[in-house]
């Protein structure tokens, strides 16, 4: 029978008595509960970042029947692996518990952010520079109805969110802080609600909510200007939008990168006689969800193909 190497595993030899050595070469056991293989255990590390479990093991096998050595205990194999089983659970609850309250707390969060700041109101004369390209009417989709959309996009780390027509901000402050974007973009044509959404975003630079190299912006433009080079994920809250508007909108999404997806509350308007603008856009789905000024209202989402 091959003796047991002892000097492998300084810490095996610290565990295991002199007279008692040669006993377990000749019955071949390490440890009365031990008859499964031995497995020394160097290395074993839970760690929970960023909701990703790593688990590190490194084993080294000292003999044919081998037994488990962890944090200087001996245990069987079944036991160790009824223990992993145990640790991942509690690991998975935890990470699912800690998703979830992030989200109830980004809501409330938000909801802090703007006790104080509405865009429902706004100056006569701002009001009356909105309507001349569009519309100073105002509404907002919900927390719930915004994550519905989005969850369903499943943003990945390189996309690049638009909202045109912003107003205060909430859409594209969501989605920095519940979502990896690389980059959120604001647009807004009313310089009361653009500036009120400037004042938020430097509430979250200061509750260090925000990237210091800056991942949120808001800018002061007309939406049928902006240039939407970047953008891969684009959301209108356009149910008031003109005719005219929508058309110079849609005309511009023609010219948008293939796979960008577009999120808007009034339908794209189709050219028939435009083959271009005829195959450019594939209605991927269509939503009825929550507004301020509605329980249930459509929403449209395109693919440019």
């Amino acid at each position: 029978m091959k003796n047991i190497k002892f000097n492998a595993n300084p810490k095996l030899k610290q565990l295991i008595p002199n007279d008692k050595r040669d006993s377990l070469n000749q019955t071949n056991l390490l440890h009365p509960v031990c008859h499964a293989e031995l497995v020394s255990v160097s290395q074993f590390k839970f760690t929970h970042k960023q909701n990703r479990i790593e688990i590190l093991k490194q084993v080294q096998h000292d003999t044919r029947k081998q037994s488990i050595l962890l944090d200087n205990k001996l245990f069987s194999k079944q036991t160790l692996n009824f223990w992993l089983t145990l640790k991942l659970i509690s690991l998975l609850i935890l990470t699912t518990t800690s998703l979830f309250s992030k989200k109830i707390n980004t809501k409330n969060y938000i909801e802090s952010l703007y006790k104080t700041t509405s865009g429902f109101s706004i100056p006569q004369d701002d009001r009356a520079n909105v309507n001349k390209y569009g519309s100073a009417t105002y509404g907002e989709i919900t927390y719930e109805s915004l994550k519905t959309l989005l969850d369903d996009l499943k943003p990945k780390t390189n996309d690049v969110f638009y909202d045109l027509g912003s107003g205060v901000g909430k859409v594209a402050v969501q989605a920095t802080l519940d979502y990896r974007f690389k980059k959120s973009f604001g647009i807004e044509l009313s310089e009361d609600r653009h500036n009120k959404a400037n004042k938020i975003r430097t509430k979250l630079k200061k509750d260090k909510k925000i990237k210091t190299h800056h991942n949120l912006f808001f800018c002061h433009q007309n939406i049928a200007e902006t240039n939407l080079k970047q953008a891969t994920i684009i959301f209108m809250c356009s149910t008031c939008y003109p005719k005219k508007l929508m058309k110079t909108l849609t005309d511009k999404f023609t010219k948008l990168r293939k796979g960008t997806r577009i999120l808007t509350l009034k339908s794209l308007p189709t050219n028939k006689k435009s083959k271009k603008t005829l195959n450019v856009f594939k209605l991927i789905k269509k939503y009825n969800l929550e507004m301020t000024w509605s329980k249930s209202s459509p929403v449209y989402l395109y693919k440019v193909i």
